[in-house]
This record gives C-alpha cells, structure tokens and sequence, in this order.
C-alpha cells in the first residue's frame, strides 16, 4: 500500500470523494442556481432590450417633434421675413405717393409763381407804357423830345426786366 503514502494520492482521493459528494447532494442546488441566475440575466436582457426599445422610440419621438419644431418655426421665420418684405414695400409705396403728391405739388406752385412774375413785368411793362405815353401828350411832341422819351422808356424797361 504504498500509493496511500503518498499525499497527490489523498488529494485525489479527496477530490473524487468531494465531486461524488458534490454531485449527491449538492449538484442539484448547484444547477438550480445556475437556472435562477441564467434566468435572472435572460430576464434582465429582455428588460434591457425593452427599455433600449422603448429608449429608441422616445428617441424617435423627440426627433420628430424637434423636426416639426424645426419646420414651425422656419415657417414663422419665412412669414415675419414676408410680413416685414411686405410692410416695407407699402411702405415704399406710400413715400413715393406722398414724394409724388408734394414734387407736383412743388410744381404747380413755381408755375404759379412763374405765372405772377410774369403778369407783374406785363403790369410794369404796361404802367412804363401809360407813363411814358403820358409824358409824351404833356410835352409837346418834337422830334428831340419823342428821342428822348422813347431812349428813356426803353431803359426803364430793360432795367425792370434786369432786376426780375
């Protein structure tokens, strides 16, 4: 009985006696806990890809209302851009009216000023007229005189036209 010497026998001797015990009683509680425990991660890998699922479609969810956001207000964006274009161009309209109603307004007023400067050089030019003509009656008429009067009247007049 020398192999019962040597100690790497007792070992596995120990060992076969351990894995016999170990597979009497203990095997059963040993594969019951392996089943409870690949259950627990199956169960918990199922609740991992519901939550991922469920994490996904929120995701998608989100995006989508940020899109929409996204396109609502690059609509509202669009429509104040079209508002305010449209507010200017009336805008513009309006000032070119109103630059149009005061040019003619402008207008009308130089040509009535024109028309006043001018009946007043007629008025002058009349008034010159009457009193050189009258001169001329109160005078006696001679040829040296009628010169005279006539040089004088057309000095009055070209005198008046130059300071209009």
């Amino acid at each position: 009985m020398y192999i019962f010497k040597e100690a790497e026998t007792w070992v596995a001797v120990a060992f076969i006696l351990f894995l016999v015990i170990l597979f009497r009683f203990g095997w059963s509680k040993i594969v019951q806990a392996l089943d409870n425990r690949a259950e627990l991660i199956k169960n918990e890998l199922d609740e991992a890809r519901n939550l991922r699922e469920q994490a996904q479609s929120l995701l998608a969810d989100y995006q989508k209302k940020k899109q929409d956001s996204e396109n609502e207000i690059a609509k509202i964006v669009q429509k104040a851009r079209d508002d305010t274009n449209s507010t200017l161009n009336s805008s513009i309209q309006n000032h070119k009216k109103l630059l149009e109603r005061r040019k003619k307004t402008a207008e009308e007023k130089i040509s009535q000023a024109k028309e006043r400067v001018i009946q007043d050089i007629k008025n002058s030019i009349i008034d010159i007229s009457i009193n050189a003509s009258k001169a001329l009656i109160e005078e006696n008429i001679t040829d040296n005189n009628n010169k005279k009067l006539v040089k004088e009247a057309s000095n009055k007049i070209d005198k008046d036209f130059l300071n209009i």
